[in-house]
């Protein structure tokens, strides 16, 4: 059996694929997984690019659990 992902949580600051690309390259590879961004360099501009490309989620560091719970709850809810 084959694990599917349920959903890819990253931050947007790495090295190499930073993780807004990453989301893309997903989306164009045809792998529609719900992602999740973290940074602590939050602009609104990266913002806008996360959402409008289908993130679930874009968190700004520190951020509260309850955040990140509401955007795993949306992903579950989702595909249900």
């Amino acid at each position: 059996m084959i694990a599917q992902t349920m959903c890819v949580i990253t931050d947007v600051q790495m090295p190499g694929l930073n993780g807004l690309e990453l989301q893309e390259t997903l989306q164009s590879q045809g792998r529609h997984i719900p992602v999740i961004l973290i940074t602590a360099y939050a602009n609104e501009k990266q913002r806008a690019r996360a959402m409008n490309g289908g993130a679930v989620g874009f968190l700004s560091k520190p951020f509260n659990e309850e955040a990140l719970v509401s955007c795993l709850t949306a992903i579950k809810s989702r595909s249900s």
